[in-house]
């Protein structure tokens, strides 16, 4: 299969705003929603971490009856977080008016980071928090207006995938 990065025509970061759920402080994705392309991205990266502190204490947890001291279990696995840093130019081909202008810090999206412009080949249906957002212009070249966007992994990063 040949490699078809994006060369800057239909954006290969697509992503819809979530609004906040009534009554729920985690995010909840229903539909789902359809994102649109935002961002031709020239890098993204992604960042992993395991935490070290992956213990928890429930009912089934051992205890020393003498000194009525509970005592702390591992979990299998441990607790994984993920996040995504990208730098491009906002898309400007097929956005719905001022897209990028709804993307602000703290805002929970749905979305896709599209690594293969031919067969749509990507991360699809992940869910996270923007971070982190700035950019800006230059009035004075042709250049693409920069953008650097930072978000915060919610749920499983799942392996990329054909459409």
């Amino acid at each position: 299969m040949t490699f078809n990065p994006f060369s800057g025509t239909n954006g290969n970061f697509y992503a819809v705003v979530v609004p906040p759920t009534a009554g729920s402080d985690l995010i909840i994705v229903t539909g789902p929603p359809t994102p649109v392309p935002v961002l031709e991205a020239v890098k993204f990266d992604f960042n992993f971490g395991l935490s070290s502190s992956a213990t928890f204490v429930g009912f089934n947890s051992p205890a020393d009856s003498g000194t009525r001291t509970l005592f702390t279990r591992q979990l299998v696995g441990g607790v994984k977080e993920w996040s995504v840093t990208m730098e491009g130019a906002f898309s400007g081909d097929g956005v719905p008016a001022n897209t990028h202008t709804r993307l602000r810090d703290g805002l929970f999206i749905y979305f896709h980071l599209i690594l293969d412009s031919t067969t749509g080949f990507g991360y699809r249906g992940l869910t996270g928090k923007i971070t982190s957002m700035t950019g800006g212009a230059d009035t004075k070249s042709s250049d693409a207006d920069p953008v650097r966007i930072e978000i915060k992994g919610d749920g499983i990063l799942y392996a990329p995938s054909l459409p």
